[in-house]
């Protein structure tokens, strides 16, 4: 482990495996205010997070480095946008526009390849459509906040 992290975008490969295993063990996504505006993470965690983002915008979009750099920070904020809007229909108590802005938050994760906290919007969105369910949304909200903690 003596050499220097490789960023994403730079000449050298990947980071090592166990980097990457840290998104997936965790399934926490932020940083220490690195450049893509991530909160909330170690360095090695923020550049396994943006490593898979990149990966996955590399690979699913076919972007080239240049254009995941200008667009990353939008994304991110669409998150955040996306993740008030949830936020704001649960305290509504609207069943309805809650899996409606979770099914939209999911969607946004996946984009991004984020797939841990995509499958607890994906849990909140079911929760919403469940038949004669209570409040039993607002503990996965809870949860998927605490993965969200970095960006939101």
């Amino acid at each position: 482990m003596g050499t220097a992290p490789v960023r994403p975008g730079v000449s050298g490969g990947e980071p090592p495996a166990s980097w990457l295993n840290i998104y997936h063990k965790t399934g926490r996504i932020g940083n220490s205010g690195g450049p893509v505006g991530f909160t909330n993470m170690s360095e090695q965690q923020r550049i396994a997070c943006e490593q898979i983002i990149r990966n996955h915008l590399r690979t699913a979009f076919l972007l080239p480095d240049d254009r995941i750099d200008a667009l990353l920070p939008r994304f991110l904020a669409s998150l955040r946008e996306l993740w008030s809007k949830l936020e704001h229909a649960a305290a509504t108590g609207s069943r309805e526009e809650t899996g409606r802005a979770g099914h939209a938050l999911k969607g946004a994760l996946l984009s991004l390849g984020l797939t841990a906290p995509a499958d607890k919007a994906l849990a909140v969105e079911q929760a919403c459509r469940a038949e004669g369910g209570a409040d039993d949304y607002f503990p996965l909200i809870a949860e998927l906040k605490e993965e969200m903690a970095g960006i939101i």
